[in-house]
């Protein structure tokens, strides 16, 4: 079977595994062979991924400048730009008006009682 987002995704969790225990280079080949991947697929949040572990290896190797550009890069952009095209204004007002009392630590907290519930908040009915 050639599950390649698998792959993407095992090569993700190895290099932040060997990141965690301090050696680089051979997460730093690990990201980017997760990037090609997630790129041939079209899985821009793998990209996201894959390019925010790049540059925490960027970081911890002594390029700091090189590791904010790439999150700088990696903002997500895209993800929020469309669930905001998905939504009337309202709609985005209200989400910000809620989430932006939030901490990370509740929001957290709240994901995990309530996996797949739509982070607390009601889902509309399709249509």
């Amino acid at each position: 079977m050639n599950d390649q987002r698998g792959v993407a995704a095992a090569l993700s969790n190895l290099s932040a595994t060997d990141r965690r225990r301090g050696r680089y280079e051979p997460p730093r080949s690990a990201m980017r062979e997760a990037l090609e991947i997630y790129t041939e697929l079209g899985i821009i949040e793998g990209q996201l991924d894959a390019i925010e572990g790049l540059a925490q290896l960027d970081v911890l190797d002594g390029d700091p400048a090189g590791g904010l550009g790439l999150l700088v890069l990696a903002d997500r952009e895209q993800a929020e730009s469309a669930a905001r095209a998905a939504l009337d204004r309202p709609a985005v007002a209200e989400v910000y008006r809620v989430f932006g009392k939030r901490t990370l630590t509740e929001t957290v907290e709240q994901l995990l009682r309530g996996a797949g519930e739509g982070n607390g908040r009601p889902r509309r009915p399709p249509g």
